[in-house]
């Protein structure tokens, strides 16, 4: 059996974007996996909200999986990152 962190909705008030909040949160989280023994984050973005893609992507999470919404309204990503215990 495989064990990560899944992270979900990660959300910073627009007033309060562009100050590292964000990448603090899932930092802390991660940090919070590292010390249960866990080596790995996983989460979900949409595909059509880009900038959430490129955000995960500087903080080293890469796309594993696309996957369609019911009804292929959209679509998702599966991404992860992998991280020493």
């Amino acid at each position: 059996m495989y064990i990560y962190v899944y992270i979900g909705r990660v959300s910073v008030l627009p007033t309060h974007r562009g100050k590292g909040i964000g990448k603090m949160m899932v930092r802390y989280i991660e940090s919070l996996a590292k010390d249960n023994g866990l080596s790995e984050a996983r989460l979900e973005v949409r595909f059509s909200i880009t900038n959430n893609v490129a955000f995960y992507q500087k903080l080293n999470y890469e796309i594993i999986e696309k996957r369609a919404y019911p009804a292929e309204t959209d679509y998702l990503y599966v991404m992860k990152n992998s991280f020493s215990s």
